[in-house]
């Protein structure tokens, strides 16, 4: 393991431990359940807005798990079903990021408009995002 790595791996536990001593999670918890906001629809945009943010889907899933975990039913297919498209939102949203190394290195070789990429790939992340609500809206409804 390298030092960078390192450093990502114990930022994420200090972060996890962070928001775990603060209440900030249990509070977060309180405050999207008492708005009443599906927990499907928030996971499907705050998981595609945090890993296009990131451009790093380890990062995004280290940050939102602590936060989610919380919400999901416990047990069973139905909690597999919303980690699954949890992971789904924040690899469809690091991959079209321009942080993420592989969009911004391919772009710059080709020279490519990241716009024009974009417009390319958003519709194929598109179906991936709808097939990963739908999967998980139907072990959530079976």
């Amino acid at each position: 393991m390298n030092i960078p790595t390192a450093f990502v791996i114990v930022g994420i536990m200090i972060y996890k431990e962070m928001l775990t001593r603060t209440g900030v999670i249990a509070d977060l918890t309180g405050l999207v359940l008492g708005m009443g906001i599906p927990v499907i629809v928030l996971i499907a945009l705050i998981s595609f807005i945090v890993g296009m943010l990131t451009g790093d889907n380890s990062a995004s899933v280290a940050i939102l798990f602590p936060v989610f975990l919380p919400l999901l039913p416990a047990g069973g297919y139905v909690y597999t079903a919303y980690l699954a498209f949890l992971y789904t939102g924040s690899t469809a949203g690091h991959i079209i990021s321009p942080a993420h190394p592989c969009f911004s290195l391919t772009k710059e070789y080709y020279r490519a408009d990241t716009g024009k990429i974009a417009m390319l790939i958003l519709p194929l992340l598109a179906v991936v995002m709808t097939a990963g609500f739908l999967i998980t809206a139907l072990f959530g409804w079976y």
